[in-house]
């Protein structure tokens, strides 16, 4: 299903073809999205008791160990990490919000102070990486190593541009006027296609290698 947005209004309704992209041209009065309802029982000996009062709340419970998405991956697995303290920086908020939450849950008798913890912190997570291969993308002035590894020296951070299109396309005039080849991928590829040429226009002749501009689908 694509929702169009008008602002903060939605403005249409379609089906889409996850495969190709492309929407159907028939537009929708409403859709109904329930919630999610998703916990596995454990295995145990005998009949299961009473489940009507068990949700997606009682997964802490059901299952003590915490898992994440690394220990379900193959032991020769590459992991990527793009930006690691933009990664620990984002994990930590998220868990200073969930301990102020529950401190006003356990407060008001909402939730046991015993219970468990619904998630890793970044440290139980940092614990897993060592065993699986990881490259980190970009720089990080707490995981610089002192002999960097082979694989590690062929990748260096790139500037930032924190959302900023025309900086970034004077970048772009930089690299390929030095000569380099420039290919990117982006949601934004038309927009930045068309920020290109009202940038070089007028000197288009001095660019003749032109950045290739390849559009990102969403997963």
């Amino acid at each position: 299903m694509r929702i169009e947005l008008f602002g903060d209004e939605i403005e249409t309704l379609r089906t889409f073809d996850p495969a190709t992209q492309r929407t159907a041209q028939t537009r929708l009065e409403r859709l109904l999205i329930t919630p999610a309802r998703e916990f596995i029982m454990p295995e145990a000996e005998g009949e299961p008791g009473n489940t009507d009062e068990l949700s997606e709340f009682s997964i802490p419970l059901l299952h003590p160990q915490s898992a994440s998405l690394l220990d379900y991956l193959p032991k020769r697995s590459l992991v990527l990490l793009d930006d690691q303290q933009a990664i620990q920086d984002a994990i930590t908020e998220i868990e200073e919000q969930a301990v102020s939450m529950r401190r006003d849950l356990v407060n008001e008798g909402s939730l046991a102070e015993e219970f468990p913890a619904p998630y890793l912190t970044w440290t139980e997570i940092a614990d897993t990486l060592p065993r699986l291969t990881s490259l980190e993308l970009s720089f990080s002035s707490d995981t610089v190593e002192e002999t960097p590894s082979r694989l590690g020296l062929c990748f260096t951070a790139g500037p930032r541009f924190a959302g900023q299109l025309k900086p970034f396309i004077d970048h772009l005039v930089e690299r390929i006027d030095a000569g380099e080849r420039v290919t990117i991928v982006s949601r934004q590829s038309s927009r930045l296609e068309e920020l290109w040429k009202e940038r070089t226009l007028p000197s288009a002749s001095t660019f003749p290698d032109l950045p290739e501009f390849h559009q990102r689908k969403s997963q």
